[in-house]
């Protein structure tokens, strides 16, 4: 009705509507036995949750096992198996992708040196953040930005 015959306020009650749709959606998702891995599963974890965020928020620390299983307030094997099995790949992997990923990101966006992306990104080494940045995107970090730098 808010669509055939809008009235004032129409648009606000859409929007909620949709809002609202959106939650109920994501509820049953995650109330399905059959969810897949992945971000959005492990967000939701009330384990990983926290483990997700400090990650997001900090690419550049040396994260370890133990540390990382810290905040999930489990025994590093338990979190490793938690952590693989909802995100569909090991922390260390999940990490590295995220790392470059925001490489990629900065290096399109910014003018920043390559040297300070990498430490941004939490490479200690340039070459080691080369060479990561090759396998995952098939070029070095220079090369990359010239062919895919924002105008």
């Amino acid at each position: 009705a808010e669509i055939l015959t809008p009235s004032p306020g129409s648009w606000v009650m859409i929007s909620r509507i949709l809002d609202l749709l959106f939650i109920h959606a994501v509820r049953e998702w995650s109330s399905s036995s059959h969810t897949e891995p992945g971000w959005l599963t492990a967000a939701m974890d009330p384990r990983l949750a926290p483990v997700l965020t400090a990650i997001h928020n900090n690419l550049e620390h040396p994260w370890s096992i133990a540390e990382l299983a810290q905040h999930a307030r489990q025994s590093r094997s338990a979190f490793t198996q938690r952590f693989t099995e909802l995100l569909g790949q090991p922390p260390a992997a999940y990490i590295g992708e995220r790392r470059l990923d925001r490489a990629a990101h900065l290096l399109r966006s910014t003018t920043d040196p390559v040297r300070q992306i990498g430490r941004a990104v939490g490479y200690t080494s340039d070459a080691a953040f080369s060479r990561a940045f090759q396998r995952r995107f098939g070029e070095p970090p220079l090369r990359w930005r010239t062919h895919h730098m924002s105008g």
